[in-house]
């Protein structure tokens, strides 16, 4: 997983895992959204700060109407002056 910014717009990509329909993309512990087979993700509007992303990937086809997460990815943030500083990912 790798978050890039550009004044405070984040960007956030991963690489697909294997199986997965959808990603939930997580902010600050909350989710952000839900992408349909891409592994790619721009967020605006982030305000200066120490921030967190990580990511789940989901498998639908398992069982009808049950989630299951596959893998999961982080990435911590700071943002200062809309500059971003990579804090480390693991993923």
């Amino acid at each position: 997983m790798q978050a890039n910014a550009s004044g405070n717009t984040v960007t956030i990509t991963w690489d697909a895992v294997p199986g997965a329909d959808k990603y939930n993309v997580y902010f600050n512990n909350d989710n952000i959204t839900t992408t349909e087979g891409q592994t790619r993700h721009v967020h605006t509007g982030v305000a200066s700060g120490s921030h967190k992303y990580y990511i789940t990937a989901i498998d639908l086809d398992k069982t009808p109407g049950k989630r299951y997460s596959v893998k999961s990815a982080k990435a911590s943030v700071t943002i200062s002056g809309g500059a971003l500083k990579p804090e480390g990912f693991t993923g």
